[in-house]
């Protein structure tokens, strides 16, 4: 590819990735970094204008983009800020600090995330900097976005529990630039002023939105309305996500590209049958600010931030002669927004967007043309499922790494989606903008009822068909980057008509997708023993396609705790998971032989040729000499000498030695 933007983002992005895996000092960073830039600029003064030299200018300035790269990722750390709050924290400070986002969960704990403006150690107040995430017990008091908060807590680093195939919270967090998690009680807080801001008052807009969708829209429907245009899922149930995920449609409750797709398809809509607007021009700026708007109300999410600022800059690609969907100004889009938050680089949401929008700007058209009718409608249908099959070439191997299903009906989904979401999103949208004229909000408040309805059994139908989703796909990286690198050729040879290397890359991205394939009922048929790294003792027996997950009766643990622990690993190994709960005394006894025994010393299991030992407090060592002792944090008073695993997940398999 001759591109030279291409080339810019290439080199900054390698730049990234040497530093995410490569462990060194900001300080060798930016000298290595000032010195490549300050060679550059003598190139460029020199007078001699030869084929070489200009050679060296593109060389060093791919090379500069690439120590960028490298250095933007260093100055992001916390170690990088001499005033950080994690750097100064001792224990019995207080924390001062304002309440940036809140998401009141209606549970137990509400999630806040609070920039720390200072610290005060006895009668010294020391101005610090960073974000911390903190989980708040819920009490009668009320906690607002704004709220300058004093409060005393300890802070404890992000981790991973290291669980087999667990959501990665530390990566999720560190892309968000948090690295610190404490715990609160709400009563332990004390306001101590209120900040108004320009994001509160779109919080504030954000939250009289949500109002109205609750006073208009029925209990059944009011969790999908608010989570289709807002983003806040917190009022939809576990099932009703679990829907959503298995039609292969949850994209459609995280505000993002496709949300700014159908408004602006909604914008050029109106703008089109009023003559005064139909200036193309005119309509470009009146889109983005109305994108704008739409991003601070919707909590200028990363998604949907990205969304809006790609768009604005592909809109200003078009303002000055480019094709909407230019590759270059995709590339310079990706590369700004990289420039702006490097870490964005790791986020799956960003990954997912640009390999859809880079993938609709090279097969939209081919697929397009492979079908025309004389009818105006039916060409509309296919231009819509276009973009889709288009998207899904993009998004498939990287969905399957990363979530490792397959929505078997995708297809059907998506003509659902092109009329269903869209209806739904947009009625909403009306609803707010109409909340407020009495009989005119009655009836699109009736209309959206009605559409929701008919959204909500859709997804339902979905879930009741054979099969609806498939599990257990696990590809290697390596695997994912050579289907890429296949459809790339593909592409290419497709294009330049080279027949044979279009069979060359067919084949060779069949066979790949054959391994990813074998490698699903290879998993299927793993047997394993896990012991889950957790508060409470708990045990999970994997036999061909069902996940036994075993529990002290004595010590119960909630369905959602369950579906947390073992959700990753079942999708990821393609099983179902039964649960069962163990009484004191009682023994038990799988289909592959396991043995499983609970007493007064903990739990005994007897897997294949390994004994295992879950230890109580009370347990006996000299009795359990042929075991392995694992300690957990279900008892962290056991003296780590008296055991042989100490707190982790432990997995094993029965030829393990």
């Amino acid at each position: 590819m001759k591109s030279n933007i291409f080339k810019l983002l290439s080199f900054y992005v390698s730049g990234i990735i040497f530093a995410e895996f490569i462990e060194q000092h900001w300080v060798i960073g930016f000298t290595l970094w000032f010195f490549s830039f300050a060679f550059l600029l003598i190139l460029v003064n020199l007078p001699d204008k030869s084929y070489h030299h200009r050679k060296w200018i593109g060389i060093n300035i791919l090379l500069c983009f690439f120590l960028t790269g490298n250095l933007s990722i260093q100055l992001n750390q916390p170690s990088f800020s001499e005033n950080n709050f994690s750097e100064i924290y001792l224990e019995n400070d207080e924390f001062v600090g304002e309440i940036i986002e809140l998401q009141e969960n209606g549970k137990e704990y509400n999630k806040a995330i609070i920039e720390i403006k200072e610290i005060r150690r006895n009668v010294d107040n020391l101005n610090t900097q960073g974000q911390l995430l903190c989980y708040i017990k819920s009490t009668d008091n009320q906690l607002n976005e704004g709220d300058i908060i004093q409060f005393k807590s300890n802070i404890s680093p992000i981790k991973n529990k290291n669980n087999p195939w667990e959501f990665n919270a530390e990566r999720y967090w560190r892309i968000k630039g948090i690295h610190y998690i404490s715990f609160l009680n709400e009563s332990l807080i004390e306001v101590i002023g209120h900040k108004t801001t320009f994001s509160n008052s779109w919080s504030k807009a954000r939250n009289h939105l949500i109002q109205v969708v609750k006073k208009n829209i029925s209990a059944e429907n009011q969790g999908l309305a608010i989570g289709i245009s807002l983003g806040d899922k917190s009022a939809l149930s576990q099932e009703a996500k679990s829907q959503f995920t298995n039609a292969g449609i949850m994209h459609v409750l995280a505000v993002s590209r496709m949300h700014v797709g159908i408004l602006l398809a909604f914008l050029q809509f109106i703008f089109k049958r009023i003559k005064p607007l139909r200036n193309r021009s005119l309509y470009l700026y009146f889109a983005l600010a109305t994108l704008w708007a739409f991003a601070f109300i919707t909590g200028l999410s990363a998604s949907v931030s990205r969304a809006v600022l790609t768009f604005s800059i592909l809109a200003i690609g078009q303002l000055l002669g480019h094709r909407f969907f230019s590759l270059e100004t995709i590339f310079g889009s990706a590369l700004l927004l990289l420039i702006i938050n490097p870490f964005w680089l790791f986020d799956i949401g960003f990954q997912l967007s640009y390999f859809a929008v880079i993938s609709i700007a090279l097969f939209y058209l081919p697929i397009m043309r492979l079908f025309h009718s004389r009818y105006k409608f039916v060409n509309w249908i296919w231009q819509g499922l276009a973009v889709g099959f288009a998207a899904q070439i993009g998004t498939i191997p990287i969905s399957l790494y990363y979530f490792h299903q397959f929505p078997n009906y995708f297809i059907l989904s998506n003509i659902g989606m092109l009329f269903l979401a869209s209806a739904a999103f947009i009625s909403v949208i009306i609803l707010f903008v109409v909340h407020f004229v009495p009989y005119l909000v009655d009836i699109v408040a009736y209309i959206t009822e009605i559409i929701f309805s008919v959204f909500n059994t859709f997804v339902v139908f979905i879930n009741q068909l054979p099969a609806v989703i498939s599990t257990g796909f696990t590809p290697p990286l390596f695997i994912v980057i050579t289907i890429y690198l296949g459809i790339i050729i593909l592409l290419y040879s497709w294009n330049n008509k080279k027949l044979i290397t279009l069979r060359i890359a067919s084949n060779g991205i069949f066979v790949l997708l054959l391994f990813i394939v074998i490698g699903r009922e290879t998993n299927k048929l793993k047997q394993e023993l896990i012991i889950f790294n957790h508060y409470e003792k708990n045990i999970a027996v994997k036999d061909a396609q069902v996940l036994h997950f075993i529990y002290d009766e004595q010590q119960p643990i909630s369905e959602k705790t369950i579906h947390f622990l073992t959700q990753s690993y079942s999708v990821a190994m393609g099983t179902q998971t039964s649960i069962i709960n163990l009484p004191k005394n009682a023994q038990l006894k799988l289909s592959n032989g396991t043995t499983i025994v609970n007493n007064e010393q903990g739990i005994f299991v007897d897997y294949f040729d390994h004994k295992i030992h879950l230890a109580n407090k009370n347990f006996h060592k000299e009795e359990v000499v042929d075991h392995l002792i694992i300690k957990g944090d279900w008892n962290k008073y056991i003296e780590n000498e008296n055991i042989d695993v100490a707190n982790g997940a432990f997995v094993l398999r029965p030829k393990s030695r």
